[in-house]
């Protein structure tokens, strides 16, 4: 193809325009105003934009763990990790948990200070950072703890005038009774001395943040057999 043929090519004048074009815009972003909010992995400015403009330093800050789980009446600590200079940099990421501001979406479930977590009731929120004007998330899901009780009795079987020992330890209950004229109880652990005329069921009943549950122990009482022995006349 001869030279005035290839620039009468409408082709070569596409390709040359749209270089031209490309080049400008390049030219014409102002790298110093180039900023992101990352979390995890990054959202806002794509990565490669910064390589097209050599190198632009992105400074990153997302909140570890990015999900968590907790009890009632519990903690959890989420930490706030700042990179200056991104995830590709050279520097070393940074600990600015205690400098960054942190919120809860619901305070009712879930309230946040320093990046210390407290679970109040059961629902999830969403925990908000912010560093150096850059935003970051995480999710936290509070719920409330299993209550569980053991409770015995010792012994499980006596004569009539004996007594036995009712023993009881709970976790995460509020509040407990017995029932048989007990009344309430320790909710922690205890011990009750009981003297049945007859075979007798106790029930322990507890509440708390996971609702109510009740706990059966038993204590036989056996009568003895007196034979009297008589003489005919």
């Amino acid at each position: 193809m001869s030279i005035a043929k290839f620039f009468k090519n409408s082709h070569f004048w596409l390709f040359t325009i749209l270089i031209l074009g490309v080049g400008f815009l390049i030219n014409s972003v102002d790298v110093d105003s180039l900023s992101v909010q990352t979390q995890v992995f990054g959202e806002g400015t794509p990565r490669f934009l910064a390589k097209w403009v050599g190198d632009a330093v992105i400074s990153t800050y997302v909140i570890d763990p990015a999900s968590a789980s907790s009890r009632i009446g519990q903690t959890r600590q989420f930490i706030g990790w700042y990179d200056p200079d991104g995830l590709f940099g050279s520097q070393a990421q940074q600990n600015k948990t205690t400098s960054a501001s942190w919120i809860s979406s619901n305070t009712s479930v879930a309230t946040i200070s320093s990046g210390l977590a407290s679970c109040v009731s059961s629902g999830s929120v969403t925990i908000t950072s912010v560093y150096s004007g850059i935003t970051a998330t995480a999710s936290l899901t509070c719920s409330a703890a299993p209550l569980s009780c053991s409770f015995s009795a010792n012994t499980t079987s006596i004569f009539p005038s004996q007594s036995s020992t009712l023993s009881w330890s709970c976790q995460y209950a509020d509040s407990c009774s017995i029932d048989q004229g007990i009344g309430s109880v320790n909710n922690v652990s205890g011990a009750k001395s009981v003297r049945p005329a007859k075979t007798t069921t106790y029930t322990l009943t507890c509440s708390g943040p996971g609702g109510s549950e009740t706990f059966p122990a038993t204590v036989n009482v056996s009568f003895l057999l007196k034979l009297r022995e008589i003489i005919p006349r």
